[in-house]
Order: C-alpha cells, then sequence, then structure tokens
C-alpha cells in the first residue's frame, strides 16, 4: 500500500473554508496535494465524511477527476485513529489494496493488487507483519510464490518457469541456511530430475525418463548432457533472475552513497523492509516501504530506488516482487 495514504490527522482546529456542513451531517474536507487541509478554491482531493453505526465513515477523492483516493473508517470526524476496514486505490481509481485497522494500526489479512493481479497477501497483528505471500506472474501466468515467514525468521519460494526448460523450484530459507528441491521436467511435461540441494550445495540428484522410470548412473553418464544443465537450484535461479548491475554488492554501495538520512533518522538506526517490481526496462515500479513509522525515511528510500538504475533482465518482460532488508542505521 502507499504509506503516504494511510493518514493520521490531529487537527486542533479548523480554518475557514476548510470544512462544510451539509443537512445530512455530511462533514466535507478539502485538501491540497500533500493531503494538508486548505480553502476550497485550492483543494486537489476532496473527502467527505458521516456517523454511522459509532464510526466515522469516510472517502477522499480527486477533486477534478472524482478518482477516489481511499475510503475507510475512523473513530470521530478528526479522523485521528482508524478503526475499520479501508481501501486504497492507485491514481487510475483500481483497487490497490484493502485491509483493516484496529486501534490505528493494521490487523488481519491485507490484500495488495498490482496490474489488476493479486500479488501480495499480508498477515498483520497488532501492527506487526507476521506473515507475507507475495505473487508475480508473466503473461498472465503465476510465476513465483513466495512466503515469508516473520514468527519463524524462515522464507520458501516456489518458482514456475513457462519457458523450456520448464522447472519448479522449492526453497525453504532461514536463520540455519538454504534448502529445497528444484524438478525438472520434459517439455510433454514427465519430470525429468529432481535436486536436492543444502546451503547452494546438491545433496543428491535423480533422472528420469520419459515413460518414468528412473535412469542408471550409467543411463545419466550417456545422457551426454552438460553439467550446466544440471546445476544446482541455486546456481540455476541465479542465471535466470534478473540481476542488478555489479550485483548486490554494487546495489547496496549504490544506496548508501544515495541514500540522505533525515534528522530523525540519526539517533535512531531503522530496519525496513523494500519491495518492488521491474518493467520491461529494468526499473522498479511499484515499490513499497515498510518497518518504519518514519513517514520522511519512507519517502527517502522510495526515492533512491526510483532513481536506480536499470536492472539486467535477461530475457523477462517483467519481474517481481523483489524484497530487500536495510538496516539504516549509520547511513
Amino acid at each position: 500500500m502507499k504509506t503516504s495514504r494511510l493518514l493520521i490527522f490531529l487537527f486542533f482546529f479548523f480554518g475557514k473554508h476548510m470544512l462544510s456542513f451539509a443537512q445530512s451531517d455530511t462533514i466535507t474536507y478539502y485538501f491540497d496535494e500533500n493531503l494538508n487541509l486548505c480553502e476550497q478554491k485550492k483543494a486537489v482531493i476532496t473527502g467527505k465524511g458521516i456517523d454511522h453505526d459509532g464510526k466515522f465513515k469516510f472517502i477522499a477523492k480527486y477533486t477534478k477527476t472524482n478518482i477516489p483516493l481511499f475510503h475507510g473508517e475512523f473513530l470521530d470526524s478528526t479522523l485521528t485513529y482508524k478503526e475499520g476496514l479501508f481501501t486504497y486505490f492507485n491514481d487510475a481509481g483500481r483497487k490497490e489494496s484493502e485491509g483493516a485497522f484496529e486501534n490505528n494500526v493494521e490487523t488481519g489479512y491485507w490484500l495488495i493488487w498490482s496490474g489488476g493481479e493479486l500479488s501480495d497477501s499480508i498477515l498483520y497483528a497488532n501492527g506487526k507483519k507476521l506473515e507475507h505471500i507475495a505473487f508475480s506472474h508473466d503473461n498472465g501466468q503465476l510465476a513465483t510464490r513466495v512466503f515469508i515467514n516473520s514468527r519463524k525468521n524462515s522464507s520458501e519460494t516456489i518458482e514456475w518457469y513457462t519457458r523450456e526448460p520448464v522447472r519448479t523450484i522449492k526453497s525453504i530459507t532461514s536463520t540455519e541456511g538454504t534448502s529445497g528441491e528444484e524438478l525438472k521436467y520434459y517439455p510433454t511435461g514427465k519430470l525429468e530430475s529432481v535436486t536436492l540441494f543444502e546451503s547452494g550445495k546438491t545433496k543428491s540428484q535423480k533422472f528420469y525418463k520419459e515413460d518414468g522410470t528412473e535412469m542408471t548412473k550409467e543411463e545419466v553418464s550417456k545422457n551426454k548432457k552438460s553439467p550446466q544443465e544440471y546445476a544446482t537450484a541455486a546456481e540455476a535461479a541465479t542465471r535466470r533472475i534478473p540481476t542488478y548491475p555489479g550485483g548486490d554488492n554494487s546495489f547496496f554501495d549504490f544506496f548508501q552513497r544515495n541514500f540522505k538520512a533525515p534528522k530523525s533518522l540519526r539517533n535512531n538506526g531503522q530496519t525496513v523492509t523494500v519491495t518492488f517490481s521491474l518493467d520491461k526496462a529494468g526499473f522498479a515500479k511499484d515499490i513499497r516501504v515498510s518497518g518504519s513509522s518514519d513517514r520522511d525515511v519512507e519517502i527517502e528510500v522510495m526515492a533512491v530506488f526510483r532513481r536506480m538504475s536499470a536492472w539486467n533482465m535477461n530475457g523477462f518482460p517483467a519481474f517481481g516482487p523483489i524484497t530487500y532488508t536495510l538496516n539504516l542505521s549509520g547511513y
């Protein structure tokens, strides 16, 4: 979700022309482009709210186009505390994210859409992310599924490739390292090989004929396939996915050079999670920052990712989501 739209307002007074009241007890709010209260003639965003069943139901729309920005429930007309279901929209008016707030923090499952397709499902409790399932699609087909379990500090990745060779990768990463399995298939869809790996090293491999019977060692050696075709899942995945020019070390060097720490961060280090996708040219899009309650930090992190060089797409027309965890202390 766009954190800039998770509004927390505390109004000590209401200026002239900033609010209006209708006979139905609807309150109208006028905001500038930064969601600050303003005069009606300067309004970029118009909000309307009404008391209903003990909550203040609110909807914000762009003034000129009437395209919705978000709608949700607050405790009262000060819009200070979010309490209930919220739905956020992108600039085209398409649903972008949806979930509930309780005591002004996220709770339960939140859903996020990208390009009209479900991209993320996140489970919150008291504002803390417990589980996160992220999806990506390739030409309408599911390409990746990443399950992150914050409670166990582990993640599970499944990748499906529609190009040759067809392959499914399932890997589990935790504090103990990476383990998992790689399944390869013949063009007919029959299983070709199963590779078990741990910490990037192959533990065992089995190869199968198209009739489903397992090959003997002699048959495998006669198959005359290059060792590269039987690379571990970790190596294969590295070759297939998009890469930042120069690798991760170059990326982190770029981030350190370009990140300008806000004053609020100088005495308090923070760790944030950044999730983004890549467009066909390799540039970052759909950038989301979580883990920080400081809006200035989120804005600066997003600004750095927008300035990031194009990735090497390695044949992909688009890719994502990609997730980085950044320790901002010391920047």
